[in-house]
């Protein structure tokens, strides 16, 4: 997406009455749940609230990615932390027990984290159970585990269960890519490590490729 078209929809979304209503909703849902406000006594909310606030998150986070990927730093992180913010008070909430709950936690932590939130990042990546290997390696990442991860990346690419041969021969679609996304992000953050210990910018390269 380029620049201009991030900027209008940006504007676009910040100029929606609608969308602003949403989004209150959304942070008054938050802090009703956090001081344990008995359910019965909350105001009537916007029927779906957490899906259409969830893609407005997402809205938000790609405006903010067209920033950073068009080399706009600083446009980048205000929608960032929009969006991370949003999906926070959707997701982190004990009472919350949506199944992608901790993927969209997790999205929210690294949201924050490219916004240089860090403390938050930090503070929402706590609360994510890492009940896979892909939320486990970025969650190393982030807390700058390198032994750790280097560790699970590892175990990762050696695993004949993550092979070629055994991907190919999955009949579960859903399974099968989320294997390959596995090996995928593996491979890029084994670049990333090399990097890092080295300081050599062929493997910052190889990791953008």
């Amino acid at each position: 997406m380029k620049v201009e078209k991030a900027q209008k929809l940006l504007s676009k979304l910040e100029e929606d009455d609608f969308v602003r209503s949403l989004v209150a909703q959304g942070d008054s849902k938050f802090l009703l749940l956090n001081v344990n406000e008995p359910i019965e006594n909350f105001p009537s909310y916007t029927s779906d609230l957490e899906q259409k606030l969830t893609s407005i998150a997402i809205s938000y986070l790609s405006i903010g990615c067209s920033f950073a990927e068009n080399k706009h730093t600083q446009d980048s992180i205000f929608p960032l932390e929009k969006g991370a913010t949003i999906l926070e008070n959707i997701y982190s909430s004990k009472d919350v027990t949506d199944k992608y709950n901790d993927y969209f936690m997790l999205v929210s932590s690294l949201a924050y984290y490219s916004a240089h939130q860090y403390s938050k990042s930090f503070v929402i990546l706590k609360k994510v159970k890492f009940d896979s290997k892909i939320n486990e390696i970025i969650g190393f990442m982030l807390k700058r585990q390198f032994s750790l991860l280097s560790k699970a990346i590892t175990e990762i690419l050696l695993n004949k269960d993550y092979s070629d041969e055994s991907i190919s021969e999955n009949e579960e679609i859903d399974i099968a890519n989320y294997k390959i996304y596995t090996v995928i992000l593996s491979k890029s953050l084994a670049l990333l490590l090399e990097f890092i210990f080295t300081g050599k910018v062929e493997y910052l390269k190889q990791t953008k490729e």
